[in-house]
C-alpha cells in the first residue's frame, strides 16, 4: 500500500515544478482523496490538483500526467477570473467542495489561502447547501435532453456510447445534488458508496435502489469476470488506438483507465460490486465514444445486454427511471429546503 505522505510528496513535486516553470500558475492546491487522506483501493490512486493560472481557459479540461501504471496526477487549471466570485465558489457542487477542502502546496503569495478563506465563510449555511445542490440538479437534468427523444418511442438502435454516457451522467450528478444536502462531496470511483451513505443520511434510502434500477444494476450481487474482460476490451482497443493517433500520450491513458480497473476490481472484492459498474460503464462509455474496433463495439454490445440494456424497449425503461429520477431529486432538494427555511425560486 503506497504511503498518503509519499502521494503528498509526488504532488508537492509536481506542484512546485509547475508554478517554477509557468509564471501564469498563482497557486497549486491539492484536493480529492489523497487531501482527505482516504485510503487507496489498492495501489490504484488518483492524485487530484487545482490551479489558479491566469491563463487557463473558462473551460480548461483536466490533464493528466502518467506516474505509474496504478498513480495517476490529474490536474486541473482554474482561470484566476473565477476565482474573483467567492459566492459562486461557494454554491459550485464540485469546484467548491474541492477548494473547501484542499491545502496548498505551492502558494507564493497565498493566493489560495485568501480564495480559501472566503469559501469556508458560510459555506454549510443551508441556502449554499441547497444552490449546491441545486446546480449538481441542473448539470443532471441538462444530462438528460439526449435521452428524451427515448421517453414516448423506443430507440431503433440500442443506446449509443453517447446515450450512455448521458444516463451514467444523469444519475451520477443527481447523486450529487442528494450528496450535498448530507455535506458529502462527490468522490470519484467510490461515488455510489457515498451516494447509499447519504441517502441514509437524508432518511431517502429507497433511492438507492432506484437508482441501481435505473443503471441497470439492480441483479448484480458481484461484477462477474465476464464484465471485467468485456470492459478490458474496449480498454485495449482505446489505448491501442489512441496510442497511433498520439504515442505521447500512452502513458497516462494506460494509467488513466488502468487506474480504473484496479479500483472496480478492488471495490468488487470489498462488496461494492454496483459502485465498481458505476465507474467502469462511464469510463467505458466515454471510452466509446473515441473508437471504431468491431472487438470493442461487440464487447460493448454484450455489456449492455448483461446490463439490463440490451433491448430497444429496457433501454427505454432505464430513461424512463431517469426522468422520474430527476423528479424524486427534486422533490427532495425543495422539502429539503423548506425543511431548512431556503427560499425556493424558478431555476
Amino acid at each position: 500500500m503506497i504511503e498518503n505522505e509519499l502521494l503528498v510528496k509526488l504532488a508537492q513535486e509536481f506542484a512546485q515544478r509547475l508554478g517554477m516553470q509557468q509564471p501564469a500558475v498563482e497557486a497549486v492546491c491539492l484536493v480529492g482523496s489523497v487531501a482527505r487522506k482516504e485510503p487507496p483501493l489498492n495501489n490504484a490512486i488518483d492524485i487530484n490538483l487545482i490551479g489558479l493560472d491566469a491563463n487557463a481557459p473558462a473551460d480548461a479540461a483536466p490533464q493528466h500526467v502518467y506516474q505509474s501504471d496504478t498513480v495517476l496526477l490529474s490536474y486541473l487549471p482554474v482561470s484566476s477570473d473565477r476565482m474573483r466570485d467567492k459566492k459562486a465558489l461557494r454554491r459550485d457542487p464540485f469546484l467548491g467542495h474541492a477548494l473547501y477542502e484542499g491545502f496548498p502546496l505551492y502558494d507564493p503569495r497565498h493566493k489560495f489561502d485568501l480564495v480559501q478563506a472566503a469559501i469556508r465563510s458560510n459555506f454549510f449555511s443551508a441556502d449554499n447547501v441547497y444552490q449546491r445542490a441545486r446546480q449538481a440538479l441542473r448539470k443532471a437534468e441538462h444530462a438528460f435532453e439526449v435521452l428524451k427523444p427515448h421517453l414516448g418511442i423506443a430507440p431503433i438502435e440500442l443506446l449509443s456510447p453517447t446515450e450512455l454516457l448521458s444516463l451514467n451522467r444523469v444519475f451520477d450528478y443527481a447523486m450529487t445534488a442528494l450528496m450535498m444536502l448530507a455535506h458529502i462531496p462527490a468522490s470519484g470511483r467510490r461515488h455510489m458508496i457515498q451516494f447509499e451513505h447519504a441517502t441514509r443520511e437524508i432518511g431517502l434510502e429507497g433511492l438507492y435502489d432506484e437508482f441501481c434500477a435505473g443503471l441497470g444494476y439492480e441483479q448484480y450481487a458481484s461484477v462477474s469476470e465476464e464484465l471485467l474482460e468485456l470492459w478490458q476490451q474496449v480498454r485495449v482497443s482505446y489505448v491501442t488506438q489512441q496510442a497511433d493517433l498520439d504515442p505521447q500520450s500512452l502513458s497516462a491513458l494506460t494509467s488513466q483507465t488502468g487506474y480504473y480497473q484496479i479500483g472496480a476490481s478492488t471495490l468488487n472484492e470489498y462488496g461494492y460490486s454496483r459502485a465498481a459498474l458505476l465507474c467502469l460503464e462511464a469510463t467505458m462509455a466515454q471510452m466509446m465514444t473515441n473508437l471504431e474496433s468491431p472487438v470493442a463495439d461487440a464487447a460493448y454490445l454484450v455489456w449492455l445486454s448483461k446490463t439490463g440494456k440490451g433491448e430497444p424497449d429496457a433501454c427505454q425503461q432505464r430513461v424512463q427511471i431517469a426522468q422520474q429520477v430527476l423528479a424524486k431529486t427534486d422533490e427532495a432538494l425543495k422539502s429539503w429546503a423548506t425543511n431548512e427555511g431556503v427560499a425556493i425560486y424558478d431555476y
